[in-house]
C-alpha cells in the first residue's frame, strides 16, 4: 500500500499535542527555595524558652508562619514573620504555654497572592515541670526583621480591656475588619500583639478599648521601617496610644536572608516534605493593602485563618480534548480518502 502524505502530517500533529498535554508538570507542592527547620532536632525534648532555627526563603515571598501540630489536633500558632530567613532564627516560643506532649512542627510558606504550602518539620516532645500551662508567655515569638517592600507594624494592647483597631489610607488601603486584641493580664508584663504589613503611605484610624471612647490616630508608614503601636487605655492620659519607630530585630550572624546572596543552606537541610493543604485561597477582602494584614492573636491556642492553594491548571485537559478531536476528524478524513480511491 502506498502511504499518503496526509497520514504522516496527522500522526505528527497528534504526537506533538499528546506530548505537550502529558508533559505539563503537575502543580508543584512548593516553589523553589529553602523551607526547613534545623533546631529543635527531630525527636528532641524541649522545655522553657526555645529558639527555632532554619530557613524560610522562596520566590514571591510574603511571609512564613510556624505552627505546632498535636497529633490529629488543630494547628497551634507559634509565630509569623514577614522577611525571609536563611540559616537563621525563625521564631522563639515558650513551651510552658503548651500542654506536655508530642508535636510536629509545621512551616507555612505564604506567597503574595495568599496561596500557601505547608511543610512538615521535626517531631518534638514538650516536657514541662508544670501542673498546667502558663496563661502568658515570657517572650514575643515573632521576629521583627526589616521588611523588603512594606512597613512592618506590631500592634500591642497593654491595657486592661479588650481592643479593637482599624486603619485606612487616602489611597484606599484599609483593614478588612477591625483587628481585635484581648486585654493584658494583670499578673504579667506580656502585652497581646498582632503583626501586619502596610504599603507605604499615610494611615489614620481608631483604637477603641472596650467601654472606652475611640482614640483617633494617624502616622506615616515608610518602606523598610518597623513600627510599634501601643494602646495603654484611657487611664494612661496622654499616653493612651503611642506610635514608636523601632529598630528591627538583629539577625543571626549566619543569616543571609536580608541580603541579595544566593539561597543556600550552610549544612544539609533536614528532609521535610509538604503536607496536604486545606481550604482555598483567601477572599480578596482579606487583603486590603495587597498583603495579609490580619494575623491570629499571639496566644498559644489560636489558629490562623485557613487559606490554601489555587485551582490546578486545566490546560492539560484542554489539549487532550483537542488531541481526541483531531484524531476523530483525521480518521474521518482518511476514511473518506480511502473510499474515494486514495491509497494510504
Amino acid at each position: 500500500m502506498k502511504s499518503h502524505p496526509l497520514q504522516y502530517v496527522i500522526l505528527i500533529v497528534l504526537a506533538v499535542i499528546i506530548s505537550v498535554s502529558f508533559g505539563q508538570p503537575a502543580p508543584a507542592a512548593a516553589q523553589e527555595g529553602n523551607v526547613f527547620i534545623t533546631t529543635p532536632a527531630n525527636g528532641s525534648t524541649v522545655t522553657g524558652l526555645v529558639t527555632v532555627t532554619g530557613a524560610a526563603a522562596f520566590p514571591d515571598f510574603l511571609k512564613y508562619e510556624i505552627f505546632l501540630k498535636p497529633g490529629k489536633g488543630e494547628l497551634l500558632w507559634v509565630a509569623t514573620t514577614y522577611a525571609p530567613v536563611i540559616n537563621g532564627n525563625l521564631a522563639r516560643f515558650d513551651t510552658r504555654t503548651y500542654q506536655n506532649g508530642t508535636y510536629q512542627m509545621i512551616i507555612r510558606q505564604v506567597n503574595s497572592d495568599s496561596n500557601y504550602t505547608e511543610w512538615a518539620g521535626p517531631m518534638i516532645t514538650i516536657d514541662n515541670e508544670l501542673g498546667a500551662p502558663l496563661p502568658y508567655p515570657e517572650i514575643e515569638p515573632s521576629y521583627l526583621y526589616m521588611p523588603e517592600k512594606y512597613a512592618l507594624v506590631r500592634l500591642k494592647n497593654c491595657s486592661g480591656v479588650d481592643l479593637e483597631f482599624d486603619y485606612t489610607s487616602p489611597d484606599g488601603f484599609r483593614s478588612a475588619d477591625a483587628l481585635k486584641l484581648r486585654a493584658k493580664g494583670q499578673d504579667t508584663t506580656y502585652c497581646p500583639f498582632e503583626d501586619f504589613v502596610l504599603i507605604p503611605g499615610e494611615y489614620r484610624g481608631t483604637a477603641t478599648g472596650s467601654g472606652e471612647k475611640a482614640y483617633t490616630y494617624s502616622f506615616q508608614a515608610e518602606v523598610g521601617k518597623v513600627y510599634e503601636l501601643i494602646y495603654n487605655g484611657e487611664g494612661a492620659g496622654r499616653n493612651q496610644f503611642i506610635v514608636n519607630y523601632i529598630q528591627p530585630d538583629k539577625r543571626a550572624s549566619t543569616d543571609t536572608g536580608g541580603t541579595q546572596g544566593p539561597v543556600e543552606a550552610v549544612a544539609a537541610a533536614p528532609t521535610q516534605t509538604p503536607v496536604p493543604l486545606a481550604g482555598a485561597i483567601a477572599p480578596a477582602a482579606a487583603e486590603p493593602a495587597a498583603v495579609a494584614p490580619v494575623e491570629a492573636p499571639a496566644q498559644s491556642n489560636s489558629v490562623l485563618p485557613v487559606t490554601g492553594q489555587g485551582e490546578p491548571s486545566v490546560l492539560p485537559f484542554v489539549l487532550i480534548g483537542m488531541a481526541v478531536l483531531l484524531f476523530v476528524v483525521g480518521g474521518g478524513a482518511l476514511l473518506v480518502m480511502w473510499r474515494s480511491g486514495f491509497s494510504v
